[in-house]
């Protein structure tokens, strides 16, 4: 009976010890339904963007010359005028290694914008 009690003794004080040096959980916080509604929205979009820049990455990778090549087309506004440029992409010129770089680094930045988003929620 008296090992039972200094076992539980134990165990009690063993569980009181960790949670002492466990660093407390940071409070959940609370949203409401239309702001976590936009907030998983946004996290959405933004990991739908780094998807449409995986496809683009796999198909410049794959461009090879005489074989598999690729037109991108690029639309911006400045000011009130819209603009379009096609880069060719064919795996043998420097705008393949170009596009492939800048559309990593978007993704890049991308995926730290949607990790920071994950964090605003906690």
């Amino acid at each position: 009976m008296i090992a039972a009690i200094v076992g539980v003794a134990g165990t009690l004080a063993a569980i009181a010890l960790a949670n002492a040096r466990a660093p407390a959980a940071a409070p959940r916080r609370d949203f409401g339904d239309v702001e976590l509604s936009a907030r998983v929205r946004r996290l959405a979009q933004t990991q739908a963007r780094i998807d449409q820049l995986d496809r683009m990455i796999t198909d410049l990778e794959m461009c090879e010359p005489g074989e598999y090549h690729r037109n991108f087309k690029f639309d911006w506004q400045s000011g009130s005028e819209n603009h379009t440029f096609e880069f060719w992409a064919d795996g043998d010129n420097n705008t393949t290694e170009d596009l492939i770089y800048l559309a990593r680094r978007e993704r890049q930045k991308l995926k730290r914008s949607l990790l920071e988003q994950i964090d605003a929620m906690r």
